[in-house]
């Protein structure tokens, strides 16, 4: 797979969350806290999404789930150390550098 097809598959999965979010905070405030087993199949379908395009872009060190869920899709802008540099992730083109830079 390309870089630029990486970069493609996690944009299409990041754009996928953002969207899922928008969709539970609407949902939230109107009924409150969504919890359930709907919430959670939801969740966990979008869990394997993720661990799928990890698997695709050979992120062995999740750091797909990391990019969304801890540094809020690069909102953050959080680093990432390898070799003792430190590479900021603000995009997912920064994210598919650093994963390819791994390897």
């Amino acid at each position: 797979m390309t870089t630029k097809q990486k970069i493609k598959l996690v944009t299409e999965l990041v754009n996928h969350y953002k969207k899922l979010e928008n969709l539970s905070n609407s949902i939230s405030s109107i009924f409150g806290t969504c919890d359930g087993k709907l919430y959670d199949t939801v969740y966990n379908m979008f869990d394997a999404y993720t661990d799928a395009v990890s698997d695709a872009i050979d992120d062995d060190f999740e750091y797909v789930q990391w990019y969304i869920f801890e540094n809020d899709c690069g909102k953050k802008g959080l680093v990432c150390s390898f070799e003792k540099k430190n590479y900021p992730i603000k995009t997912v083109a920064d994210l598919i550098k650093f994963v390819e830079l791994t390897k």
